[in-house]
């Protein structure tokens, strides 16, 4: 898997209990045109301290150009940011 650490739109669910689900996410490419990913797995979650801040790893799985591939999405609590770590 690639470190990517960039910046992503998110469209996500959250549950009444603040268990955090994202759905579908987008990312510019190198054009400044918009890609969207629908998110088909997620298989893992763990709440964490980056840089002091509370940060959720989401592990899923995601397809990309037909091909299923595993990616880890992290959402920020204290800037509300979404980003795609890795891919």
């Amino acid at each position: 898997m690639k470190i990517y650490n960039k910046q992503i739109s998110v469209l996500s669910k959250t549950d009444t209990d603040g268990t955090i689900t994202p759905l579908r996410w987008q990312i510019e490419d190198e054009e400044s045109n918009l890609q969207a990913y629908k998110i088909l797995n997620v298989m893992n979650r763990k709440k964490t301290r980056v840089s002091g801040n509370i940060t959720y790893e989401i592990f899923c799985e995601t397809e990309i150009q037909g091909t299923k591939r595993p990616c880890e999405l992290r959402y920020n609590m204290d800037t509300a940011q979404w980003y795609l770590f890795k891919i």
